[in-house]
């Protein structure tokens, strides 16, 4: 994992990492920075909940039983 932060604005902030974002070789995810990470290219590292929700793809929600 490498992460370049710009303490001047979060929203440039940029991270690589290798294989991917998931660590299971099952998941559509596993190898999705590859690519990246062998081109010496970041992807964004969202700060904002507006980054957040325009770059999200899944939403989890948890919730205590009753």
């Amino acid at each position: 994992y490498r992460h370049i932060l710009d303490f001047d604005d979060w929203g440039r902030s940029v991270f690589t990492s290798v294989p991917g974002q998931s660590g299971q070789p099952e998941s559509p995810h596993y190898s999705d920075l590859v690519d990246l990470w062998g081109n010496y290219e970041y992807a964004p590292l969202v700060y904002s909940r507006e980054a957040v929700e325009a770059n999200t793809a899944n939403k989890l929600m948890l919730e205590p039983a009753p």
